[in-house]
């Protein structure tokens, strides 16, 4: 990495890769010159090959790594102010990562409601356990500090559509060159035109017609796990998130689903790869 320690260079982390103008492999190399690891042809670097995850998808992903160093920033800027506010309210010294995981207890009780009185109380007892008061009293002062409007972090919401927005491109990226691939260029670009105000849903249920046993059952063969949890930001976050305010979703949650992100750019690279290795 150069520069800021917070910066991040996409190649490095292995999330930019090569693909062959030849064979159109996608790979990651490790030596100069870099040559193709599925057909050996050498070339200089990104002058001879292409890149991979799209043009369209790296902005995307700047921008995700960009937001994340500003949120986590603002983040440890929140449980600060609220360390110090309690350490002023009861003259003692508080611990960063209770604090922290006493916002992300918040966040589930606010999305799992219950009814209004049973919620502050499930918000008090939270309060009891994570900062150990003493009393009733004690826990609705910190009541007060903790559940201020003020430390709500409100990048959080971006970072998780943005993520979302990411896996769909190189998803939909990998699907047209899989029905390019089973029948004609042609066809795909008809069922691209069809499909182009469609939502994901609409998509999935195009591409399963392509597996015996399902995209599922696919994508699950190169990334265990990865489709539930795709489908749980598709239908949760993602869309809770559009419709709701960035109160609902924690720092925590935000560092999973760049997680997510960043596991795509490896399974969808691999699912187009395999399309490659079966014609050979």
């Amino acid at each position: 990495m150069s520069g800021d320690q917070n910066d991040i260079s996409l190649y490095e982390e292995g999330l930019l890769k090569h693909v062959c103008p030849r064979c159109h492999f996608i790979f990651k190399h490790s030596t100069y010159p870099v040559a193709c690891t599925n057909c050996g042809l050498v070339g200089s670097g990104f002058v001879t090959f292409g890149f991979y995850p799209n043009i369209e998808a790296v902005d995307i992903l700047y921008s995700v790594f960009e937001l994340r160093k500003h949120a986590k920033s603002k983040q440890n800027e929140i449980i600060k102010k609220i360390v110090f506010k309690l350490k002023e309210a009861f003259n003692r010294d508080y611990d960063f990562s209770k604090v922290d995981a006493l916002l992300g207890d918040f966040i589930d009780i606010m999305n799992d409601p219950k009814n209004l009185e049973e919620d502050s109380q499930r918000r008090i007892n939270a309060i009891k356990v994570r900062l150990n008061l003493e009393n009733e009293e004690q826990s609705e002062q910190a009541y007060s500090i903790v559940g201020s409007g003020d430390n709500i972090n409100r990048l959080n919401k971006s970072i998780v559509i943005l993520c979302a927005s990411l896996i769909e491109i190189m998803f939909k990226e990998y699907m047209f060159k899989l029905i390019e691939h089973r029948t004609t260029k042609f066809t795909a670009q008809k069922l691209a035109d069809m499909l182009k105000h469609h939502t994901v849903e609409g998509y999935l249920s195009q591409i399963d017609v392509f597996f015996e046993k399902g995209f599922k059952t696919e994508m699950n063969a190169f990334q265990s796990g990865f489709y539930d949890k795709w489908a749980s930001l598709r239908k949760n976050e993602r869309n809770k998130l559009i419709h709701k305010n960035s109160i609902h979703i924690s720092f925590k949650k935000v560092e999973e689903v760049i997680a997510l992100a960043k596991e795509s750019i490896d399974l969808f690279s691999n699912l187009s790869n395999s399309l490659i290795s079966n014609a050979q």
